[in-house]
């Protein structure tokens, strides 16, 4: 969906506020741990310095005068007093610069499908593959792609506002969204699930076949696999990788940036704050192999 527009620091040099010491070429401008290419990011703390590895990742760093020399000679580099706020008005800078982020479009919607007149869709910026229903109250924003015979269920919300806060002179703000939402063939969303479109550029995923249950949330720049399915009322945080043929209970929450590995459960009410591997069961809060939740609950028996 990108129109692959070149664009350099020194192109917004004079709104945003540094000064460009090596000047290069970016697509996106993110975090470090943000799975996106060709991005631009601000380096804080020197501790992060040796996650700038030449890896294909990162085109470019702003950074504080002390921190400068830390960043490798072959990414770009500005330099700034406040590095927070000048990466963030760079963002948004970016956001607005058509045919950087997104090649707009035309609201496609393929044929044999079932649109409610309580649904809410855009005049542009959405692709519905045939045969999907959009069911009454459901909201689909722009930059938001859905795949054939997906069901959208009643009020849920595709690409809703993704909760990516920046402090800028003591004040949050809220940044705006550079990128959407990705769904595969054959998912249901039912009622009141709400996906976040991704912080900086690309998709938040939804593979095929897979079910997410009532009231679910599922974060920005969050990737969930094929034939899993999500129970009710749980939450799932941003960055969050969940594999292939996954079941989740009821009411889960999974802290951010976690990769959970395909064919694992996650039993209902747990509390997931380390990575889980293929094919484990864990339960509890915090959640642990289930094998030893249960010799816990026997021990206090």
């Amino acid at each position: 969906m990108t129109a692959g527009l070149t664009v350099f620091l020194s192109d917004f040099a004079g709104s945003v506020g540094y000064r460009v010491v090596r000047d290069a070429s970016f697509q996106h401008v993110a975090k470090i741990a943000t799975r996106l290419s060709a991005k631009v990011v601000p380096l804080l703390q020197a501790k992060y310095a040796s996650e700038l590895v030449d890896n294909g990742q990162f085109s470019a760093v702003i950074t504080s005068e002390d921190l400068a020399d830390l960043v490798p000679e072959g990414l770009g580099l500005a330099v700034a007093p406040d590095p927070i706020a000048a990466h963030a008005t760079l963002h948004a800078r970016a956001c607005e610069t058509p045919g950087l982020l997104w090649e707009s479009f035309e609201t496609e919607i393929g044929p044999g499908c079932f649109i409610a007149d309580g649904a809410v869709i855009p005049e542009r910026d959405v692709r519905i593959g045939r045969g999907s229903v959009i069911r009454h109250g459901a909201v689909i924003s722009p930059r938001s792609v859905i795949g054939e015979g997906v069901d959208i269920h009643e009020y849920c919300v595709v690409g809703s506002a993704a909760y990516e806060i920046v402090i800028i002179d003591g004040q949050q703000v809220l940044r705006p969204q550079a990128g959407g939402v990705r769904i595969g063939d054959g998912t249901q969303l039912l009622p009141g699930v709400a996906i976040s479109r991704t912080a900086f550029g690309g998709f938040t995923e939804v593979g095929t076949n897979t079910v997410i249950d009532h009231q679910c949330v599922l974060s920005h720049d969050a990737e969930v696999g094929a034939n899993t399915r999500i129970g009710g009322l749980s939450w799932i945080g941003g960055r969050v990788r969940i594999g292939n043929h996954v079941t989740i209970g009821p009411q889960v929450t999974i802290a951010k940036g976690l990769t959970l590995g395909d064919k694992c459960n996650v039993t209902l009410g747990s509390v997931v704050t380390r990575d889980v591997g293929e094919g484990a069961r864990v339960s509890g809060n915090f959640a642990v192999p289930h094998e030893r939740f249960l010799e816990t609950l026997r021990g206090r028996s």
